[in-house]
């Protein structure tokens, strides 16, 4: 903290010219009557140097609008105060006194500050401070000027004035500027003493935003991280909303499906934003919600000054992708009026039993609102991260849900002040966002199931009482908001390749966050950057555990969503062939012990053929886990949702998905030791061990109980009759050298074989068995 880099804005209307004075360039003036040789005022004149003495450098303004456009043009990322000196008449203006009209600015006055000064430009930077528009580190400082611009005047005897009984009368005109904002009320012309006491209000000015954010709410101390800094909370800036340019491509890339959130621009991205919300603004049934389009604007303004730019994944782009996401579904489901040329064409096939008819026009609007907030504050981290770190976030929300909760919460204080009438509906915003938690996952496809199987059972929801229809209606909802914050593996290839590319390197950068502060990783496994394999076989495990289960369950109950089904196969197609092609690229086969073979390779090198055993259904993620399970983190670089533990020759599952999304496909094959070298004597090493044959369960029950193998002729170093295993194959001819055996579900052993193994052990009384 510098105290010397201490800036100023002052705003005098008796100034001549918008310009900025530095220490270093300014030299004294003679003065000449009320003017000096520049043709500048005198006082003004004065008041510039007295400010140069202590801070660095003075920017003039003549008019309201030209101080705006300065303050709203401040560096986010500038933590140095600046000193906002505002001339005030001693007079009271008559406008002074006007009401707050509906549609006016939070001040009360008119939202354009073209034609205001004094007291009405203190409360409208007040505002704008207030509601995060304009940076807190602003200090604005009043100048008592009369008309003359010569100092202290005698203020007339007003009904505002008559009850205050003190002896100067300008000192209520001064508890009138304090009670509208402002730090200080010095009197023109400045003296050193008031600009030194101006540099001490910018100093603790300073010093609060430092222990404000000394210690972020994700838990990480400023000067041991300082290459972090991004995590904290960013100061948003007011942006200009421009249409100009390509408004008619905004507007018809919106309502398709191939929309890339990538080909905008920041502001382009704020307008995508409101067509989309004034389009939903026509439909009568949400007419009590709608806000004029400067309020709109503001809100998303808002809303943007939210997120952290500096976060690569979870920003404000990607949240305009969950968006308009939303609205398209809403548009293929006939809730949102027609588009267009988007939405469902009159010539479709209609669905009469679709589940689409039982969610409203007021749903739409709330899921809506519910994509441009449902991430609102996100720290480029997940949840496990913060919940190792014993942030104070984590520790506020009990390790549940860390990440949503504080969303809904931080949302929730966004639309009290900008869309207070939304509020109404809060409860059913909590429940959706809450629902965007993948550790959350698992439970909400075993209630789309239970809908699924209900939906098919009774043919529709005719017969459903109002009760039900409700607690659907909100499923429904949560379901939808849940497929557009995962949306981005359904759209075309290439957007789709970029998001996952984005959202690796933030994984990336979690991961180097974890190793620097010494905490153990939170990730399922360590990120790979710069792969395309390896990205691609994230994207392929990530759509079979996750995104293909829960598309295709809910397009069985609205069969409106199947083109996202077909969007998600191509791409499944497409990361497929890449691993395809990479496989084939490479020059020779090399011989890898199964030991270093990654269970995620295993399945993609070498054919069908997997090494080791089998995991059991135990390891699938399980919602009531103590720590959440980010489905984006599946993504970082396996396919299987538990991390290895280490141990040679073990596989992990490969996951077919049936109606329920929960059935697991486990693969059983025939593994052997690694062999050794012979001794030089003809005879094999003492510990060579025989190969161990797995057969399935089919095998093991498709043959009777052999007599031979209790018989008591039989030789007692042979094992029991478990089938033919001199040539590596079964009676059934389906267990050969590289034969997999899949079958649907894990199935244990027969306690029959257990019982013939425990009878030929107890048969051969060697003395190692006793």
């Amino acid at each position: 903290m510098d105290p010397n880099t201490f800036r100023a804005v002052y705003i005098d209307r008796r100034a001549k010219r918008d310009r900025e004075e530095r220490r270093s360039d300014t030299t004294p003036n003679e003065t000449n009557g009320i003017h000096g040789t520049d043709g500048e005022h005198w006082g003004v004149r004065q008041n510039i140097q007295t400010l140069l003495s202590t801070f660095s450098s003075v920017t003039i303004c003549t008019s309201a609008q030209s101080c705006v456009n300065v303050l709203s043009n401040i560096d986010s990322n500038d933590l140095n105060p600046i000193l906002l000196l505002l001339d005030v008449p001693l007079l009271p203006h008559p406008e002074e006194e006007n009401s707050s009209p509906e549609g006016r600015h939070d001040s009360g006055i008119a939202a354009s500050p073209a034609d205001i000064f004094g007291l009405q430009l203190l409360k409208f930077v007040c505002a704008e401070i207030e509601n995060t528009r304009m940076s807190n580190l602003i200090v604005p400082v009043v100048l008592l000027t009369g008309d003359d611009g010569l100092g202290k005047r005698d203020i007339p005897e007003t009904n505002e004035f008559r009850d205050i009984d003190i002896e100067d009368p300008n000192a209520a005109r001064e508890m009138q500027c304090v009670d509208n904002g402002a730090w200080d009320v010095v009197q023109c012309p400045l003296s050193n003493e008031s600009a030194k006491t101006l540099h001490l209000h910018c100093y603790r000015a300073k010093r609060t935003v430092y222990k404000s954010r000394k210690r972020s709410w994700v838990g990480i101390d400023e000067p041991k991280s300082d290459n972090y800094s991004y995590l904290r909370e960013k100061i948003p800036k007011r942006i200009k909303v421009s249409s100009s340019g390509g408004a008619e491509v905004i507007r018809q890339a919106v309502g398709q499906w191939d929309f890339s959130a990538h080909d905008f621009s920041d502001e382009e991205l704020v307008y995508c934003a409101q067509t989309m919300f004034e389009h939903a603004f026509t439909m009568p049934e949400v007419s009590d919600f709608v806000i004029p389009s400067d309020r709109l604007i503001d809100f998303l303004i808002a809303c943007r000054g939210s997120y952290n730019d500096q976060v690569p994944y979870h920003n404000f782009r990607h949240v305009v992708d969950v968006l308009q996401a939303i609205f398209f579904f809403m548009l293929q489901l006939e809730v949102l009026p027609r588009y267009g040329s988007s939405g469902a064409p009159d010539n479709s096939p209609k669905h009469p039993h679709s589940l689409s008819r039982i969610i409203t026009p007021m749903d739409a609007l709330t899921l809506l609102v519910v994509a441009i907030g449902h991430d609102v504050g996100h720290p480029g981290v997940n949840n496990a991260f913060l919940v190792t770190l014993k942030a104070p976030l984590a520790q506020l929300y009990n390790d549940k849900s860390v990440l949503e909760s504080f969303h809904c919460a931080a949302f929730s204080q966004v639309l009290q002040n900008h869309w207070p009438k939304t509020l109404d509906v809060r409860k059913m915003m909590i429940d959706m966002i809450l629902a965007t938690d993948m550790g959350l996952h698992f439970d909400f496809m075993g209630k789309l199931d239970k809908l699924r199987k209900k939906y098919e059972k009774e043919g529709g929801s005719g017969q459903w009482d109002e009760k039900v229809v409700s607690d659907y209606r909100i499923l429904l909802c949560a379901l939808l908001i849940k497929c557009a914050d995962i949306s981005n593996v359904a759209r075309k290839h290439e957007c789709s390749a970029a998001w996952a590319t984005i959202l690796i390197d933030e994984f990336a950068r979690q991961a180097n966050m974890e190793h620097d502060l010494g905490i153990p990783s939170s990730l399922v496994a360590p990120p790979v950057t710069g792969s395309v394999v390896a990205l691609a076989k994230s994207q392929v495990g990530f759509m079979n555990l996750f995104a293909i289960p829960l598309f295709e369950n809910l397009s069985k109950v609205l069969p409106e969503m199947t083109f996202s089904v077909e969007e998600l196969m191509a791409n499944k197609d497409s990361w497929s062939k890449k691993i395809e092609q990479a496989v084939e690229g490479s020059n020779q086969p090399r011989a890898v012990p199964s030991s270093t073979i990654a269970p995620s390779d295993q399945r993609s090198a070498g054919g069908n053929a997997v090494l080791g055993t089998a995991l059991m259904d135990s390891d699938m993620p399980r919602s009531d886990a103590n720590t959440s399970l980010s489905g984006s983190d599946i993504r970082s670089g396996l396919t299987s949702p538990r991390s290895q533990d280490g141990r040679s020759g073990v596989a992990a599952p490969q996951h077919t998905h049936s109606g329920n999304g929960n059935a697991t496909a486990v693969t059983v094959v025939v593994t052997h030791p690694k062999q050794k070298p012979a001794r030089t004597n003809g005879y094999g090493p003492v510990s060579e061990k025989r190969p161990t044959y797995q057969y399935s369960t089919e095998h093991l029950r498709a043959g009777a109980t052999s007599e031979a193998s209790t018989s008591p002729g039989r030789p007692r170093s042979s094992p029991p009759d478990l089938g033919d295993c001199s040539d590596l194959s079964c009676s059934k001819g389906c267990c050969n050298t590289t034969a997999v055996v899949t079958s649907g579900t894990m199935q244990r052993r027969s306690s029959r074989f257990f019982k013939k193994v425990k009878l030929w052990k107890s048969w051969r009384k060697e003395p190692s068995d006793g």
